[in-house]
């Protein structure tokens, strides 16, 4: 089986996948992992293949965002980030 994974440039989001990928690899599966360039040797040292894609960095992702203590801050993360600017910036390299 083929297995791709994709993941925001975020440290907690990709070690999140790393149990499931490290399984699939030792079952003998094929997996990528697409994320930024600042994770290829966590993926390489799994077995996976780093397909380079979405934002480079977390950071990237929230330009003009509502300060920490900001109220609407949480709601513009989830409405801005994961649901627009993330998906934005991984969809054309994953269709590449």
């Amino acid at each position: 089986m083929r297995l791709l994974l994709t993941s925001l440039p975020a440290v907690g989001h990709v070690n999140s996948l790393l149990p499931l990928a490290q399984a699939a690899v030792a079952a003998g599966h094929e997996v990528a992992l697409c994320t930024s360039e600042a994770f290829r040797s966590e993926a390489e040292s799994l077995g996976m293949e780093l397909l380079p894609g979405g934002a480079p960095v977390m950071e990237e992702l929230f330009t003009d965002a509502p300060p920490h203590r900001d109220d609407r801050r949480s709601v513009w993360t989830q409405r801005t980030v994961f649901a627009t600017r993330a998906p934005q910036r991984l969809i054309p390299d994953l269709l590449r």
